[in-house]
């Protein structure tokens, strides 16, 4: 059964949103590459500064957020403009 994965966030104070949607847009790229069973990845931001990602996958024993942590240049870049503390995922099943 296909799940979809919602991550909300912030930003680092100081990080300028232009740079992180490019961040982003290569983040996005390398996931379809590197993160299997991925079938779409997009982000938003709300007025007061919250961004989420929101990501399809085939099913759920693929949802792991094991990727953040790989050594790549462009999960590096991405993972340094966001506020670590204020990330929070949450998996849900289509019915």
């Amino acid at each position: 059964m296909a799940t979809i994965q919602v991550t909300t966030y912030r930003l680092i104070d100081g990080t300028k949103p232009d740079a992180f949607v490019s961040a982003d847009a290569a983040l996005q790229e390398w996931t379809y590459l590197n993160v299997p069973g991925i079938a779409r990845r997009t982000t938003a931001r709300s007025a007061d500064g919250t961004w989420i990602t929101i990501r399809l996958y085939a099913d759920s024993s693929q949802t792991g957020t094991d990727w953040f942590d790989a050594p790549d240049p462009v999960v590096v870049a991405w993972r340094a403009m966001v506020d670590e503390d204020s990330i929070e995922s949450r998996d849900y099943d289509l019915l």
